[in-house]
């Protein structure tokens, strides 16, 4: 019997290495599917699966930095080819919230780990109830033409400051709000607000890798299987962006986020 424990510990540790691997493969997949058809929503699936994987928040954090720039980068692309980023309002988000990301990485130093799981997870709950309650799509105007470029400047500078902080404590996952902030705040069309949230979330992600990278809690073998399966499946869920209802990819995901929120909330306490 004492001989056979060394042997059963390496086969449950092989076990436990073997379902962490399906766990990032499918978060992978997911990831990149949502990320292509849905901007940042992509980041809530890949903040609950890692977590539940049972890595640790820091490490996650640093996780969804890496997988939100590569993943954005590729989209991007798409996007892009069909006129759906707009460049100049993404460079007034996108350049503030880079530099916010610095700000918000270092008050998440003197935040406790169960404290940022226990955000993440009302977020993810606050934004699976905003996609079930999400009704049909209207067509609406690029930008806000009721507003003056000053006013939606400074709009655009505040949910950059905002949105990298945000990042800056809660990794890729921080920035899941702009495309609905540019809907709602702005009136972009959804396609536009899609597109050109994937390029803000990719550039406000760099310095976030940086730090990371410098601070030990970027976990490349990780980072590496996720994306094996993510950037495939980015390509894929772009390329049908224009062929599948947004509202429907929503309220699936909305559904999969209202569940999966309290689960995160229990185990943070037990």
């Amino acid at each position: 019997m004492i001989a056979l424990t060394p042997l059963r510990n390496r086969l449950i540790d092989t076990l436990s290495d073997f379902w962490l691997f399906v766990i990032l493969a499918a978060t992978g997949l997911a990831t990149g599917t949502l990320t292509g058809l849905t901007g940042a929503s992509g980041m809530s699936v890949l903040i609950s699966m890692l977590l539940l994987a049972g890595i640790p928040i820091r490490e996650v954090i640093g996780l969804t930095f890496v997988i939100t720039l590569v993943n954005s980068v590729i989209a991007s692309g798409f996007y892009w080819r069909h006129g759906r980023v707009d460049v100049r309002s993404a460079s007034f988000v996108a350049l503030p919230a880079m530099a916010s990301v610095l700000v918000g990485n270092m008050f998440s130093q003197t935040v406790k780990s169960n404290a940022l799981t226990m955000v993440m997870a009302v977020s993810l709950f606050s934004v699976g109830i905003k996609f079930l309650l999400a009704p049909e799509e209207k067509k609406v105007s690029r930008s806000n033409g009721g507003s003056s470029p000053s006013k939606n400047a400074i709009l655009l500078i505040s949910l950059g400051l905002v949105t990298g902080i945000l990042m800056g404590v809660m990794g890729g996952g921080g920035a899941m709000f702009i495309g609905i902030a540019l809907i709602v705040l702005l009136k972009f069309e959804t396609k536009i607000a899609v597109g050109t949230s994937i390029l803000i979330i990719g550039l406000a992600a760099i310095p976030g890798v940086v730090l990371h990278w410098h601070g030990g809690t970027l976990q490349w073998t990780d980072a590496f299987v996720i994306l094996s399966c993510s950037i495939p499946a980015t390509v894929c869920g772009s390329w049908f962006a224009n062929r599948i209802s947004a509202r429907d990819v929503k309220r699936l995901l909305g559904c999969y986020l209202v569940v999966i929120a309290p689960v995160l909330l229990y185990r943070t306490f037990m």
